[in-house]
């Protein structure tokens, strides 16, 4: 999770996506509920960089198997991530 002051923005910049099992995706939400928003997902390793505006002070970075029966104890996903702290919200 991610989190700015309550009265700001940000910019979700994230790169250089290398998972460790098959199977596994990076979800970037508009706060921090599973229901909340889903502004992008990834679902290969990428060098490509994703940036998203999240609409209000919060996001969360979920790493997911896009398969029920994977045991993803053992996964986990390397990245650069960066935040970029944007004006008031109106």
């Amino acid at each position: 999770m991610f989190q700015v002051p309550s009265d700001r923005q940000m910019i979700v910049n994230v790169q250089n996506v290398s998972f460790t099992c098959p199977g596994l995706q990076l979800n970037i939400r508009d706060g921090v509920e599973t229901r909340d928003t889903l502004l992008y997902t990834i679902h290969v390793d990428t060098n490509v960089s994703v940036s998203v505006r999240t609409s209000g002070h919060v996001a969360r970075l979920e790493l997911v198997s896009d398969t029920w029966n994977m045991n993803s104890s053992l996964c986990y996903a390397v990245m650069h991530v960066g935040v970029i702290i944007k004006g008031n919200l109106s």
